[in-house]
């Protein structure tokens, strides 16, 4: 699952309302 402590920053682009959204999670694998 996702961590805060993850070995590496993934960014994510989703689109919500009309608008694009950008969210950077930490995955450890």
């Amino acid at each position: 699952m996702f961590r805060s402590s993850g070995a590496y920053k993934l960014q994510s682009r989703y689109r919500e309302e009309g608008r694009d959204y950008y969210t950077t999670r930490d995955i450890d694998w």
